[in-house]
């Protein structure tokens, strides 16, 4: 069969710049890469020095599967890796990530330290919606939450047990931790 593929790079001030290679068959087979620099983080977001980088590939097999992967890093104190994979004909998927970012207090000078956030979301082939994310991380915003959804039903249930410590760091008048644990659900519609 016919293959079509191309090549793009742009760039830009702040030594930017993008590069987009990639392939499709007459079959449906796609295979993608790219790269995308940021070279002076801080044009765009001024708390932010330094730069930062993310490459990933995304790839469609005989089998009409879509797997993409993407990672992001650099000087700027940001990192994060996402896999996901999507099947076309079950409408099933799973996204996995993991994502940190380095010196919070750049962004909220209240919030000194570092803050990470894993997790995982699927969709199963009942159109029904699983997640799990976490937060973590020596800043002392702390959490773990689980939720499904039922597209259909519209039934939802969410369960959270979460901490925010060190209050007074943005009230003063409130020194401790601030807790939260529960659910919170949705009926079918």
């Amino acid at each position: 069969g016919q293959t079509v593929s191309g090549q793009v790079s742009l760039r830009a001030p702040q030594d930017t710049s993008l590069d987009l290679d990639g392939s499709f068959t007459a079959d449906g087979l796609v295979d993608t890469t790219y790269r995308l620099v940021i070279g002076e983080l801080k044009a765009f977001v001024p708390q932010l020095a330094g730069s930062v980088s993310a490459e990933g590939q995304a790839n469609r097999n005989e089998q009409s599967n879509w797997n993409v992967t993407s990672t992001l890093g650099g000087s700027a104190g940001i990192a994060s890796t996402l896999e996901a994979r999507f099947n076309e004909s079950t409408g099933t998927a799973e996204i996995d990530f993991d994502a940190g970012l380095e010196r919070l207090e750049r962004l909220v000078p209240q919030l000194v330290g570092n803050i990470t956030a894993t997790g995982k979301a699927e969709r199963t082939a009942a159109k029904g919606w699983r997640v799990n994310a976490n937060t973590a991380g020596n800043v002392g915003i702390n959490g773990n939450f689980q939720g499904t959804y039922g597209e259909e039903s519209g039934l939802a249930e969410l369960t959270f047990d979460a901490a925010f410590e060190r209050l007074e760091r943005l009230v003063p008048q409130l020194v401790g931790t601030l807790s939260a644990r529960g659910t919170a659900s949705r009926s079918a519609d």
